[in-house]
């Protein structure tokens, strides 16, 4: 069984293309990307932060690593660069 996700990445560079941020979540293996949204940040000219719906398959291991901590309200951090990270954060209600 499948369930629909909406994560939040709240501050990311704007260099990184969307393509980018697709494969760097897909290698993560929590599901299937629904769509990616990008929104600039108001006050940080070169930053903006991320929207993506994902498709997450509970049975997974992985899947059942991002709806365990989404749910209880702890962000995961995805490195994508040796020190670097993603602050990803549930914004399903």
């Amino acid at each position: 069984m499948k369930q629909i996700k909406t994560l939040c990445i709240p501050r990311i560079k704007q260099d990184y293309t969307k393509k980018f941020i697709r494969n760097t979540v897909n290698k993560c293996k929590f599901g299937e990307i629904q769509s990616i949204v990008e929104r600039p940040l108001r006050n940080e000219k070169n930053y903006k932060k991320v929207i993506i719906r994902l498709m997450i398959d509970k049975y997974s291991k992985n899947g059942m690593y991002l709806l365990y901590n989404t749910d209880n309200g702890t962000p995961l951090k995805i490195v994508y660069n040796d020190f670097e990270y993603w602050r990803l954060i549930s914004v399903d209600w």
